[in-house]
């Protein structure tokens, strides 16, 4: 039985929530991941995204350049659907190297590091009402 990488919620229409599991992923299971991922932001109206981190386990360096490779192949559609992403990120030291990320490599995307899933709700429900 294959194990799940992550699950996808609709919290609203328009904010979408994916939480991460406990453990490094297969690349298969990252495809399948990517591959809902592409789904999401090819058949949603223009969307909030949720990435939840809380659990996630550090990707493998082959895992962290296919991401890459899909970001790019997808900035597009992703900078057409998503009005922003928004990331949970608990831990102080996973928040500090990926803010170091995003000064090198800027997301496609207006983004928001916060450090729990109510802060994310919050913040997602705040940029929807700013939008309508």
């Amino acid at each position: 039985m294959a194990r799940i990488y992550h699950t996808c919620e609709t919290i609203t229409s328009n904010i979408l929530y994916v939480k991460y599991a406990p453990f490094e992923p297969t690349e298969q299971e990252f495809d399948v991941y990517l591959n809902d991922l592409y789904n999401v932001y090819n058949q949603k109206s223009p969307f909030t995204i949720i990435l939840d981190g809380t659990d996630a386990k550090y990707l493998s360096s082959s895992l962290r350049i296919k991401q890459g490779k899909w970001l790019a192949d997808n900035r597009e559609m992703i900078q057409k659907q998503c009005i922003a992403q928004i990331y949970v990120i608990p831990n102080i030291i996973v928040k500090m190297i990926l803010q170091g990320i995003f000064l090198v490599q800027k997301p496609f995307v207006p983004y928001f590091i916060v450090g729990s899933k109510k802060d994310a709700l919050a913040k997602a429900q705040e940029l929807m009402t700013f939008e309508d």
